[in-house]
């Protein structure tokens, strides 16, 4: 959370008003540095499961392959704690209880499921035809009736974010560059970080720069620069390329280094791209979500 949540000096110091703090993870991260409990959980290989992704009509099965003495499944953690807490009523005896319990409507147990593996949902095209689609009027819909009875717009309207060349103007030659960012193929969101295959191919944070924009700020390739917005600075490694508009600064994102001190918490703030963000409004107004990039930043040499 450290690492993913925006506005990260406001996520610590939440954390450090915290009576108690338990977290269960695969490996040491910032966030379990700070906890009071750290439970050490199970991964996938680790589990019997029933999955069921979300972008296929198909169930299939997870079978646990070992498991590290130890290490607790997500159902061992939260069950064991139902129990404790005189909340057992609610929940299950055994992992495998629950995983018949999903089972059920189709009439087998995960016993059975094992030897199936698959469960295949039938396909059925142009669906629409004869349902329509999931809105009022069961139609495609340019122009929403909903969205404007929720009194947001009912077509698509842009409005300019705050902290850019064009609702700020005047802020360009203290920030010269617009901010982005994306998350890079090799990792995970802001884990894999350990792994060192990983780290060979991608070492450093990176913030990726036009060649002329660094030479007209005294950046060369590889130089460590620190890039600064409003609300903090970060360290991270300057990169060049082309392929970048001049005019913006491409900042890495889920920084954190598992071969620092766990009592420094990993180097958490060093380059952790959400010390730049902020989770104060505007935020969008159909979902609430804060800004996570394009505002102003400045770029330097550290």
């Amino acid at each position: 959370m450290l690492l993913t949540y925006t506005n990260a000096r406001q996520v610590y110091k939440a954390f450090q008003k915290l009576d108690f703090l338990a977290v269960a993870d695969l490996f040491m991260t910032p966030t379990a540095a700070l906890a009071d409990v750290v439970f050490p959980a199970a991964g996938f290989l680790e589990c019997d499961s029933v999955v069921a992704p979300p972008y296929y009509p198909i169930a299939q099965v997870q079978q646990q392959v070992a498991r590290v003495d130890g290490c607790y499944s997500d159902f061992d953690i939260i069950n064991g704690l139902a129990q404790r807490l005189n909340l057992g009523k609610h929940f299950w005896e055994s992992e495998i209880d629950s995983l018949n319990d999903i089972l059920k409507p189709i009439g087998i147990t995960f016993e059975e499921f094992r030897n199936i593996a698959v469960l295949e949902g039938s396909k059925e095209y142009r669906k629409h035809e004869k349902d329509g689609f999931a809105t009022p009027s069961k139609k495609v819909e340019l122009f929403s009736d909903r969205l404007a009875e929720w009194g947001f717009d009912p077509l698509p309207a842009y409005r300019e974010l705050a902290e850019t060349p064009f609702s700020e103007p005047e802020r360009t030659e203290e920030y010269p560059f617009v901010l982005t960012s994306w998350k890079s193929g090799l990792f995970r969101h802001s884990s894999g970080r350990q792994i060192s295959r990983l780290r060979k191919a991608h070492p450093e944070p990176t913030v990726w720069l036009h060649p002329e924009a660094a030479k007209a700020h005294g950046i060369a390739d590889n130089d460590w620069v620190f890039v600064e917005t409003r609300r903090g600075q970060i360290r991270q490694k300057a990169r060049l390329t082309s392929r970048i508009d001049p005019r913006v600064a491409g900042v890495d994102y889920g920084w954190w280094f598992p071969e620092k001190d766990p009592e420094e918490m990993y180097g958490w703030a060093e380059s952790n791209i959400n010390m730049l963000t902020d989770d104060a409004a505007p935020y969008g107004r159909e979902l609430g979500t804060p800004n996570l990039r394009g505002f102003f930043c400045k770029v330097r040499k550290a």
